[in-house]
């Protein structure tokens, strides 16, 4: 087993939706009173964004995406904050 964590390309969207769905179907089941069904979670253009910013991952097994990453970077003063 062959496994990477690199930088998404635009080439990774379809990948990355259809496990991003799979995420949301089981929000879906365990919590219909906080999520709801979204047929489009994260539109084409977005994911572009998402990925110009260097801060959205898959991971890849023998070349197949199995996983995705985003880190997001927040300012905060102090822990009262």
């Amino acid at each position: 087993m062959n496994i990477q964590i690199r930088l998404a390309k635009k080439t990774d969207y379809e990948s990355v939706v259809s496990i991003m769905s799979q995420v949301q179907d089981m929000h879906v089941e365990w919590r219909p009173d906080i999520y709801k069904h979204n047929e489009n979670l994260i539109p084409q253009d977005v994911f572009e964004k998402m990925i110009e910013n260097d801060t959205f991952y898959v991971v890849e097994s023998d070349d197949l995406v199995v996983g995705v990453l985003e880190i997001v970077y927040r300012h905060v003063e102090s822990p009262s904050h």
